[in-house]
């Protein structure tokens, strides 16, 4: 499956813009048939800044414990707890007692305990149950890691404002 980058979304715009008489070549490249001149036109570079700036206060609205409808019924984003049934291993915990080796077999392993949370996770969840979306069950959404690590620190092992319901 392939993702869906920033680029890829900027290649979708309608509006592109970039400088024709440049010597380089500007990232993401498109022919100069899809240029065009009017006040909706954008580059890259402005582009992704209003992008990301959005894709921030969304980050913001959802710490809030609200959930974010997405337009033309797409479902909408909530930020759960969950707990992991998972026995997720802390390799650096672990590598530390018995050292470097290899043979890892018939050792014990140091597992993750999350008690800076009480044992839950902050999990991102879009709901699509209510959605009219052709082959939604293909889709699947998931945050990079750079999003999660925001919440965390954001969170810093307040919970009591994320939905409690199970994610599963």
């Amino acid at each position: 499956m392939s993702r869906i980058t920033i680029k890829d979304l900027y290649l979708q715009y309608p509006n592109k813009w970039r400088n024709i008489n440049s010597k380089t070549i500007e990232l993401p490249y498109f022919p100069k048939e899809e240029i065009t001149d009017n006040k909706l036109t954008l580059d890259y570079h402005s582009w992704k800044k209003i992008v990301l700036t959005y894709h921030r206060y969304l980050l913001e609205y959802l710490l809030t414990g609200r959930n974010y409808i997405t337009p033309h019924n797409v479902g909408h984003f909530q930020i759960q707890k969950i707990k992991s049934k998972k026995n997720n291993i802390d390799w650096n915990k672990t590598k530390k007692i018995y050292g470097p080796q290899k043979g890892l077999e018939n050792k014990k392993f140091i597992k993750h305990k999350n008690i800076h949370w009480g044992g839950y996770a902050p999990l991102v969840k879009w709901k699509t149950s209510p959605v009219n979306l052709k082959y939604k069950y293909h889709w699947k959404f998931k945050p990079i890691r750079a999003f999660m690590s925001t919440i965390n620190n954001k969170l810093n092992g307040e919970t009591s404002i994320l939905n409690f319901k199970d994610a599963r």
